[in-house]
């Protein structure tokens, strides 16, 4: 996550936090694109798709 650039550097760093507090991946994400954008906002149709790939990026399986 550290290689991150563009406009989703921020929500990686976010991200990078919780997991360093020990949240769960799934529960990391969403939490931050709820707080950055909307709740639900990658549960909704093809951006759930876009969840499933972040996990796969953070190799949680």
């Amino acid at each position: 996550m550290e290689n991150m650039e563009g406009e989703y550097w921020s929500q990686a760093r976010d991200i990078g936090e919780r997991l360093a507090a020990g949240e769960d991946p799934r529960s990391a994400v969403l939490a931050v694109f709820d707080e950055w954008f909307w709740e639900g906002c990658l549960l909704e149709g093809a951006r759930a798709e876009a969840l499933e790939k972040i996990l796969n990026e953070l190799k949680i399986f």
